[in-house]
């Protein structure tokens, strides 16, 4: 069985105590891991609840690879950055080969945060069109399949559901809880180091396995499929505007969503489900379409044009 590490003794007190691995304690760290590896901790509470994250690099010092080669004297004086894992407060050596904006001060801590990082690491040169990803796999009928660990967590306290969609850059990794927390101590994002100016609360917990489709979104898209559907919804807001009418027609004839009296009005699915049943598909007309639906000329909410753009638009 994997059971966490106890706690050591405490340091001797002629050396100052590091900071608590913990993500967001500010305090003092005199234990350290009985491991003997680099990460200390406030208390046995907040070593117990980082250990989901801190035993992918909790590694013996005898069992630790050679050190790296160090980098390359940088070409200005530009003070290297901080590394952007969660809770680590040393400078970053290791620079990310993709996006090229952020650092870590080791490779256990890039390999760790890119589940995270992937959501926002992007090459300069594809920031403006990104391919779509290929489907997972579909298991043969039969075929067991290995459960893989639980990743709709908060990264911070691991145990309540992230719900808590982050400002002005719309991430949604951190439960309210702690994003208030986090803006009480005036602390950047776990994820990308920035500012948080403010956050909203919603979370979709839809069947088809997906999250990030927000209350706003949930309702502009209700708000169009009452009554006679998308066509005639535009029709009355474009105000006899025909050319406009018909271009956002053709786009509402791709995407095929049932709307009140459509004419796919028999299929059995939520518009929750129909949206995310899109972002999910490989059909790069109606991944566009949808994004095109969910700009900001009609609806101002780059939510649900997130949860397009998963889809590769």
């Amino acid at each position: 069985m994997n059971y966490s590490p106890s706690l050591s003794k405490p340091a001797a007190a002629a050396k100052p105590a590091p900071c608590c691995g913990f993500p967001g304690c500010p305090e003092p760290a005199p234990h350290q891991c009985s491991r003997r590896c680099e990460i200390h901790y406030y208390s046995t509470k907040h070593q117990k609840g980082h250990w989901k994250l801190h035993k992918k690099l909790c590694v013996a010092p005898q069992m630790k690879p050679a050190p790296p080669l160090p980098p390359p004297p940088p070409s200005s004086k530009v003070p290297p950055r901080t590394c952007g894992f969660p809770g680590c407060t040393k400078k970053g050596q290791h620079h990310c080969s993709k996006c090229g904006e952020f650092d870590y001060s080791s490779e256990k801590h890039q390999e760790v945060h890119w589940k995270y990082h992937k959501k926002i690491c992007v090459a300069p040169q594809k920031k403006i069109s990104m391919p779509v990803p290929p489907a997972p796999p579909v298991p043969l009928m039969g075929t067991v399949v290995e459960e893989e660990e639980c990743e709709d967590k908060c990264v911070i306290c691991l145990v309540n559901v992230p719900d808590a969609q982050m400002r002005p850059f719309d991430h949604y990794a951190v439960c309210r809880d702690c994003t208030r927390e986090l803006m009480t101590r005036s602390q950047p994002c776990p994820i990308c180091r920035k500012p948080v100016s403010s956050f909203e609360v919603g979370v979709y917990s839809g069947s088809l396995g997906e999250r990030g489709l927000w209350l706003t979104s949930v309702r502009n898209i209700r708000e169009l499929a009452r009554n006679d559907g998308f066509n005639e919804y535009f029709r009355k807001q474009f105000n006899g505007n025909e050319a406009t009418y018909l271009r956002w027609k053709e786009v509402f004839d791709v995407l095929e969503i049932e709307g009140g009296k459509g004419i796919y009005y028999t299929v059995r699915e939520s518009l929750e489900q129909q949206v995310l049943r899109i972002t999910r598909s490989q059909d790069l007309v109606k991944l566009r379409a949808l994004a095109k639906l969910c700009s900001q000329e009609f609806f101002n909410d780059p939510s649900l044009l997130m949860v397009a753009s998963k889809g590769g638009v």
